[in-house]
């Protein structure tokens, strides 16, 4: 089980708007497919390998659909690059993950491109379980502070 963020096959742009992106519960199915939790409903492909670009990255996603998707409900991950699988994790589906988490913040920033960042952050230091635990702790901390004039920017400025 995990999180994914998810943009509709008519939104694919090289830059993911926050307006567009969709948070999304997903458990992988015995044919290697993302399914919602919720609904069991298709949403993509698993792809294993990277296939060298990301167009092709998406194409993939959405290449092996199986007969039962409603083809105006598919959708390709904005998460291709630099996010660790830490990150999307679940052991109960109530719980949260980093991915949630920036999801939740009420700002103005690119939420993807805040990810990126966070996910270079994990792979340059070595995610170990207690770094996981500090972001989880400082997205708790930064969401509390989203009224503070100027956090936008603070963000921009260290994080992005």
């Amino acid at each position: 089980m995990g999180t994914d963020l998810c943009v509709p096959r008519e939104k694919i742009g090289p830059e993911f708007r926050n307006e567009d992106l969709e948070l999304v519960h997903v458990r992988v199915d015995e044919e290697r497919n993302l399914r919602r939790l919720d609904t069991g409903a298709f949403v993509r492909n698993v792809v294993n390998e990277d296939p060298g670009d990301p167009a092709a990255f998406m194409m993939a996603m959405l290449e092996d659909v199986p007969a039962d998707a409603a083809a105006d409900e598919l959708m390709v991950s904005t998460l291709l690059r630099g996010v660790p699988p830490a990150f999307v994790r679940l052991d109960d589906r109530d719980d949260e993950t980093i991915v949630s988490k920036v999801m939740a913040l009420d700002v103005d920033v690119a939420k993807v491109d805040l990810l990126i960042s966070l996910g270079r952050v994990a792979r340059e230091g070595g995610l170990t379980e207690e770094g996981l635990r500090e972001m989880d702790r400082f997205l708790e901390n930064l969401e509390g502070v989203e009224d503070v004039e100027g956090i936008e920017q603070r963000i921009r400025d260290r994080l992005l």
